[in-house]
């Protein structure tokens, strides 16, 4: 009994402890449902955990375990119902009903009408006629009606009371008609009883009505219910899945993706109900508060979209019809209730999400549409719903874009009623000019970094520069670029902007100290505002200003990357100490394999059937000699292992021959291979082992002198970079600009883009280690916005970790993006479907999305998952979810398409290209076309001295044909011409078949009948194989249907 109440008393600590809490935050829903539990576990606390709930449903939308025990006391309060009384409970369920969806409140509302109107106060029946409860239930009934599974019970209880009433009446024609129209209604609804409810149709009929209209009333209820029927069968596996993932949030986004396919959207605005009020139950779970978000905004949308459909509804029927006042009003009427149920559902979201941006937002966009003509009204709406939603927004404390939502809605909100028929309004503008700022303010406290985009502070300087014609807001403007450049210290755009206004009002001395104090900044695109500030001293300087401006660029450049640097050393330590290398024990024997594209190698040779890797331009192959004969092939052979048994010679004299090397690497194992290569007249030898166990014992020959000249020895791998996530404009040439200054650069390998086009790395190889190393300090360099370049020592033991390997099928394409959409929006979407490897957006040159991405899950499942989200709304626009990888899309492709099958549709958009050097790859000979015409890929046919390209258009490939100057590459002019006619029709070595000994009838004239004239298949004679269907002989099809026949 001690130990109870000891229990009981922390209890009611936790209790009056959660009371505080809410005292001070109404809005913490955890604490609120902690509340509740809190209070029903106490006894003797009934009263008490009323209160909590009725303190969560006057602050919170409140499911339906939250409202039933609340409904059951307010209903047993009540007592003897008076008509006040029953209204007042009225209000209640509505209240209920608005906040989710639910057949239970429904069911339960409809039970206290029934019983009010059963054993109710001589009053409450009096106010409860037959006709009033028929219209009560009737409009529950219709409100659950959506729910196609469940609508039953609620069809049932007014079924069941409309008989009984007909049972205890005298069983009028009107009575008759009355519940005949009724059965008859519910057939017309789709659900999972039309059956039952055929059937119990049929019963009424056979009963009271002549049996000579039976069969003719079966018949008509048969085709109202065809229609119904046929709309449920088509949702009838949806509705399973359901059921069977219990109410999961991601079957019903992939159901609702479903309907907005479908050309009718009655069935969208039930299911985001019954949507909305699963996930509320599990708001909870990871992901749940932003999913119920989602399906909210997406309710808001299929309303309007219902909105759209009636009002074209009404548009044909009121073409039908002569126009007259009563029309006109009867479209108003539609007009403004359709208006109100947008409202409607804009309240109801708020209660539910309170803190959703995108849901204030078209809550102030909603109230800027349906305001009155009166614009201090308006203002001050429009005032009053942004103050509540920053208010909100703070509180729960969510990222700077929520307030850039908010500011740019309310902004829109006010700019749709600035302009009028005089010009532009003075209080609308001031208005807009007055709401900003406070948004600005909200998004520069919500965090650090604020919004980089700067989009409501250039949104209000449009708005004193151009909205109102020869007004003049110029201080307003100067300041607030410098209060902008002030705060967003690091960003390169506000120092941009502002240096732009100052140079368009004539400021140049102002903008040189501006350019002056964010080159000196650690700005998050450095490079930017240095090249601009170059070119500014270009147009508006001097040559002293020019050399003094260089002077600090070079200065803060230096700063830059040996910052770059450290941190890549400290990046590098970190992995190798998350990762740490496992040395296998023994050598596996495995079956040779082609080599993947993704891997090192340190030569450009050909070895087996790999294909040849692309030396650098100004490497030149001096001598290349295999140091034994091929041995015999066998079954099993040692995989080779180019990257753990190469080593690089360096710094040695000229004229050192192979012979040289060899002797000095005799003692260290068998020897593979060597090449000489000369790099700017210097040689740079490879010596390529057997068994990577001799490469150690090779490694203690550096500093041993040849030709009495102290060489280096050092592993091949430790002078190769692996860089990726660079711009995907990067070519060749911009990669050796940007690497060439930390050494000599011995070759660049791009991988082949034939299987999978969003590849977007390479290996660069260095003469030394030293360089290597230095390079590194371009890590996490920032080409552009949000997207910093990673730099690596490509390090074999790890590159199954950074390779795109099997990454094939677990990435998905998304088009059609907002450009505004970011990595956090695609994280929020996507994230439920399981662990995501990478996100890549790509990105315009202000940083802003360029309308596609490429999101890359841990598992092949998790994208599969992810293509329920195509025609998925996001950021106002609709999106395209396909896997990104071709091969997978081929497996899904139809054959044919467009009359032409895949592979000759694929021929049209080709290219042959001859005349190709032998040190091209498919990586380098893409990045030339692609700066002509879109490529989807390039395959070099090897030892022929051809490759086929094949462009995104067929279009582009008459403008590649019709180019006046060849195209070059490596030094050589390639020649093109179309790969379909490159393509015979028919194999060349094919027999002629004619058509009578195809496998199709033939018709028309010059058919022939089976008969005395015709031969069976069995005594058709043999075609030789030589014969052809067009050559020398000049014979057509005729002569070989006379041959066949017989005939000379």
């Amino acid at each position: 009994m001690e130990e109870d109440t000891r229990d009981e008393g922390a209890l009611l600590e936790q209790l009056s402890s959660v009371l505080t809490e809410l005292q001070k935050n109404p809005y913490d829903l955890a604490k609120h449902h902690e509340h509740i539990r809190l209070a029903s576990s106490l006894p003797g606390m009934e009263e008490q955990a009323i209160s909590a709930r009725e303190m969560m449903v006057e602050t919170w939308a409140a499911p339906e375990d939250v409202w039933i025990p609340l409904l059951d006391h307010k209903i047993a309060a009540a007592g003897n119902l008076t008509t006040e009384g029953f209204n007042e409970m009225t209000t209640w369920f509505e209240r209920a009903e608005a906040d989710y969806f639910s057949i239970e409140v429904l069911s339960k509302h409809m039970d206290f009408i029934l019983n009010a109107s059963k054993s109710g106060s001589d009053e409450i029946q009096a106010f409860l006629t037959r006709d009033t409860v028929r219209e009560l239930l009737k409009e529950i009934v219709l409100k659950g009606s959506g729910h196609i599974t469940k609508c039953n019970v609620l069809w049932d209880k007014w079924i069941a009371w409309e008989m009984e009433c007909f049972s205890g009446s005298s069983h009028t024609p009107e009575d008759i008609a009355r519940v005949q129209a009724t059965l008859l209604s519910r057939l017309h609804i789709p659900h999972s009883g039309s059956d039952n409810a055929l059937q119990e149709y049929s019963t009424f009929v056979s009963a009271h009505f002549p049996d000579s209209s039976y069969e003719e009333l079966l018949v008509t209820a048969s085709k109202a219910r065809s229609e119904p029927q046929k709309k449920f069968g088509w949702r009838e596996r949806w509705e399973i899945s359901i059921q069977q993932t219990e109410d999961s949030p991601a079957t019903y986004a992939q159901y609702i993706d479903y309907e907005w396919r479908r050309p009718d959207p009655t069935f969208l605005v039930p299911l985001y109900e019954r949507a909305i009020a699963a996930t509320a139950a599990r708001r909870m779970e990871p992901g749940g508060e932003e999913t119920l978000q989602r399906f909210w905004a997406g309710l808001y949308k299929a309303v309007q979209k219902s909105a759209e459909m009636r009002a074209k509804a009404l548009h044909i029927k009121r073409s039908k019809k002569r126009r007259d006042e009563d029309m006109d009003e009867e479209v108003l009427e539609d007009h403004e209730d359709l208006q109100a149920r947008a409202t409607l559902v804009i309240m109801r979201a708020i209660r539910s999400v309170p803190f959703s941006s995108s849901i204030w937002a078209s809550h102030i966009l909603n109230a800027g549409i349906s305001a009155t003509n009166d614009v201090t009204a308006t203002v001050t709406s429009v005032d009053a719903l942004t103050d509540r939603a920053l208010e909100l927004l703070q509180l729960k404390g969510v990222d700077s874009e929520g307030f850039v939502e908010i500011g740019l809605a309310s902004a829109d909100a006010l700019k749709m009623r600035l302009q009028t028929e005089d010009g532009a309004d003075e209080t609308i503008f001031g208005g807009i000019v007055t709401t900003l700022p406070k948004c600005i303010d909200a998004v520069r406290q919500a965090s650090k970094d604020g919004d980089r985009f700067l989009r409501l502070e250039q949104y209000l300087y449009a708005a004193y520069t151009k909205l109102i014609q020869g007004a003049d807001f110029g201080e307003l403007a100067v300041d607030l670029w410098k209060t902008t450049e002030e705060h967003y210290k690091n960003s390169y755009l506000a120092c941009t902007l502002r240096v732009t206004d100052l140079v368009q009002r004539g400021e140049t001395v102002q903008a040189r100290d501006v350019y002056k104090r964010g080159a000196s900044r650690p700005l998050d695109w450095p490079e930017q505002v240095w090249d601009n500030w170059i070119l500014f001293e270009h147009i508006f300087g001097d040559q002293s200003t020019l050399e003094a401006a260089q002077e600090v660029v070079d200065k803060q450049r230096a700063i830059v990357m040996k910052k770059r640097q450290r941190e890549a050393e400290k990046a590098a330590e970190a992995y190798a100490t998350a990762n740490p290398v496992a040395v296998p024990t023994e050598a596996e024997t495995v079956e040779e394999q082609p080599q993947d594209e993704n891997a090192m190698e340190v030569d450009g040779g050909v070895q087996d059937n790999r294909k040849r890797k692309a030396e650098s331009p100004i490497v030149k192959r001096v001598a290349q000699e295999p140091t034994q004969k091929k041995a015999k092939s066998d079954n099993t052979t040692l995989k080779r292992d180019r990257e753990n048994s190469t080593v690089f010679v360096t710094e040695m004299a000229t004229g050192t021959g192979q012979d040289e090397i060899q002797q000095l690497f005799r003692d260290c194992g068998e020897i593979r291979e060597i090449k000489i290569l000369e790099v700017d007249n210097e040689p740079i030898v490879t010596v390529e082992f057997t068994e990577r166990e001799s490469v150690p014992a090779a490694l203690t020959k550096d500093k041993k002198r040849i030709n009495d000249k102290e060489i280096s020895v050092h592993l091949a791998w430790k002078s190769t970079l692996y860089i990726t996530n660079f711009l995907e404009s990067t070519d060749d040439t911009e990669i050796r600009k940007m690497f060439s200054p930390f050494g000599k650069i011995l070759d660049v390998r791009w991988p082949s883009k034939k299987f999978k086009a969003t590849r977007r790395f390479c290996y660069l190889q260095y003469t030394s280690p030293a360089a290597a190393q230095a390079a590194l300090s371009l890590h996490n360099k920032e080409l552009a916005p949000d997207q910093r370049m990673s730099v690596y020592i490509s390090n074999p033991e790890r590159k199954k970790e950074r390779t795109d390997a099997g990454a094939d099928q677990r990435e998905i394409y998304i088009a059609g993006l907002s450009k505004l959409s970011t990595r956090a929006d695609l994280e929020q979407l996507f994230g439920q479907f399981g662990a995501i490897k990478e996100i890549r957006i790509a990105t315009e040159g202000d940083g802003t999305a360029k309308g596609y991405a490429f999101v890359e899950f841990e598992q092949e499942s998790s994208a599969s998952q992810a293509l329920s989200m195509n025609n998925h709304e996001l950021k106002k626009r609709r999106i395209a979810v396909t896997i990104a990888d071709s091969r997978v899309h081929a497996k899904h492709k139809n054959d044919e398409h467009a009359g032409l099958t895949r592979k000759a549709e694929q021929r049209s958009r080709s290219l042959r290209v001859k005349n190709i050097p032998a040190d091209a790859t498919d990586g380098l000979l893409q990045q030339t076309f692609e700066k002509l015409a879109p490529v989807v890929s390039v395959q070099v046919q090897e030892g022929k001295g051809e490759a086929v390209v094949e462009l995104k258009h067929a279009s582009d490939v008459g403008k590649l044909l019709l180019l006046t100057e060849p195209i070059t590459f490596n030094g050589a002019a390639l020649e093109l011409s179309e790969e379909s006619a490159s393509k015979a029709p028919s194999k060349p070595n094919a027999a002629f078949v004619p058509r009578a000994a195809g496998s199709r009838p033939r018709a028309g004239l010059g058919s022939k009948r089976p008969g005395a004239g015709a031969i069976s298949a069995s005594n058709r004679v043999p075609v030789p194989a030589s014969a052809s269907s067009a050559g020398g002989s000049g014979k057509n099809q005729d002569d070989f249907r006379n041959m066949l026949l017989g005939k000379k």
